[in-house]
């Protein structure tokens, strides 16, 4: 039997034993980024998306503990006293938490400019249009959200314990890594991602892209099944690098 790992569990006891023994693989989640791009360019009819004057803070995910956005309200109203700016969360959820998340915002002053928005097939628009994407979570597995959002282009903050987001942004070459328990860090991070100067994805997602993990998938296959390998392909690893 072969066990599947994340980069971000490859450090664990089990996990190193495993992929020292060659029992385990690290092969990262793929995104369909042809179909993301796509996607992106349809129409979006949320004004704030429209309204290109004012940066739009994206939060995308159910509301559940577990995404922090309790802390990434507090980050932004602290943001917001820098420059207008807004936040939407998009999915759906607890609505306890929903609630829980608008009383937070109506005491710290920016209830007009945080917006729920329910889930949707196509949040690819939204990606395009904000300013940056934010991706506090407590805890992660590998989220596709963040490698989405980087295929639309958009400017990515993630904690440090969002899965494999350290992995994913190359440790901040690619996008801003933030202490999920950092209000000021996290808003600080804000600040720069919707400035002028924001730490871009440039073609990073393109290494995550799902045609190169089905390869991935299909070269293992090839081994375990004793047929041989399949070519490398460029930018992807069955073991830790």
């Amino acid at each position: 039997r072969m066990l599947f790992v994340y980069h971000a569990q490859a450090p664990l006891p089990l996990s190193a034993r495993h992929l020292g023994a060659g029992k385990a693989v690290i092969i990262p989640n793929g995104v369909d980024l042809k179909f993301v791009r796509k996607a992106a360019h349809r129409p979006c009819d949320h004004p704030w998306a429209r309204d290109t004057s004012i940066p739009l803070v994206l939060a995308v995910g159910r509301h559940v503990r577990q995404k922090n956005f309790d802390v990434l309200v507090k980050a932004f109203a602290d943001a917001r006293a820098a420059g207008p700016m807004r936040l939407m969360f998009l999915g759906d959820g607890e609505q306890a938490e929903i609630e829980r998340l608008r009383a937070l915002a109506g005491q710290l002053g920016v209830a007009d400019e945080v917006a729920f928005v329910a889930a949707t097939r196509n949040p690819f628009p939204l990606m395009a249009a904000a300013r940056t994407l934010a991706l506090p979570s407590l805890w992660e597995g590998s989220a596709n959200v963040l490698l989405e959002a980087m295929g639309c282009g958009t400017p990515v903050i993630a904690s440090r314990t969002a899965g494999d987001a350290a992995h994913i942004l190359d440790s901040g070459r690619y996008g801003i890594l933030v202490d999920p328990h950092d209000s000021g860090q996290l808003a600080a991070a804000l600040i720069r991602q919707t400035g002028d100067n924001p730490v871009r994805p440039g073609n990073r997602a393109a290494d995550f892209d799902r045609i190169a993990t089905m390869r991935d998938y299909m070269r293992l296959f090839d081994q375990l099944s004793g047929f041989g390998a399949l070519p490398a392909v460029a930018g992807t690893a069955l073991s830790p690098a």
